[in-house]
């Protein structure tokens, strides 16, 4: 809205129509975002989307300053679910019951192993698993277990090979202790990729209305995602990253 006020008063000297695109449910990787539902409903029509910018506050940058790169500038985040099934049974007679929680904890371990002996150390990649759900109470073994996690890559091609490996790990180490494996691998955020003329173009605005000193040129692409992505792969785009303007 601030920006929309600045640009209504100097409309006259725009070449061009800028559009303002207000998004809703950004933050919900689960479901896609919202980007992709405006493409779909025809935010970028009428008139017609040549180029996109966005900006992203970032609060690991100097005050005053502006960062981008060409190129990936942002990762993938795709959300995982991975529901672990056992048999319940009295925590004093174990073998009477297959663990869930056990076989989740080796699930943990062995997606770990990915990063370190599956993914090229020219390639990038990150697998969290920031939820652990089971049991109901301290001396039962439950049922089941579900995992929740991340990860985050950089290109498709990675992306698609720790897909794979979440669910092959997955399903033969429950498989091998006695349990069953479920994983709901959510495609999410593709990669953020920059325009590299939209970047030179931004580059030439910053310097010239902040002062050069102000620009960064970025050298690593940021593991968190973005779902402006989608909108990067219909159109020439630009992002950069921001710490708020006196």
């Amino acid at each position: 809205l601030g920006l929309a006020k600045v640009l209504a008063k100097i409309k006259n000297n725009l070449y061009g129509t800028v559009k303002l695109i207000f998004q809703p449910a950004e933050e919900d990787a689960f479901n896609g975002g919202g980007a992709q539902y405006l493409i779909k409903e025809g935010a970028l029509n009428k008139p017609e989307v040549d180029a996109m910018i966005g900006l992203h506050i970032w609060p690991d940058l100097p005050f005053n300053k502006v960062g981008t790169r060409a190129g990936v500038i942002m990762g993938s985040s795709d959300p995982i679910i991975i529901k672990l099934k056992g048999k319940g049974a009295h925590a004093s007679q174990p073998s009477q019951g297959i663990d869930p929680i056990v076989i989740g904890s080796q699930v943990i371990n062995g997606l770990q192993t990915i990063v370190s002996r599956n993914i090229s150390p020219f390639e990038q990649a990150v697998i969290s698993i920031g939820k652990f759900e089971g049991g109901t109470r301290y001396n039962i073994i439950p049922e089941t277990v579900t995992l929740k996690g991340t990860v985050r890559t950089f290109d498709e091609e990675t992306r698609e090979k720790v897909k794979n490996r979440i669910k092959t790990i997955s399903k033969n180490v429950a498989l091998g202790l006695g349990g069953e494996a479920k994983i709901d691998y959510n495609l999410g955020y593709p990669p953020l990729v920059n325009d590299s003329k939209m970047v030179e173009l931004a580059e030439k605005s910053i310097k010239q209305i902040l002062g050069s000193e102000n620009y960064i040129n970025i050298s690593n692409p940021a593991p968190t995602g973005e779902d402006f992505a989608f909108f990067a792969k219909e159109k020439p785009a630009w992002a950069g990253f921001v710490i708020l303007f006196l």
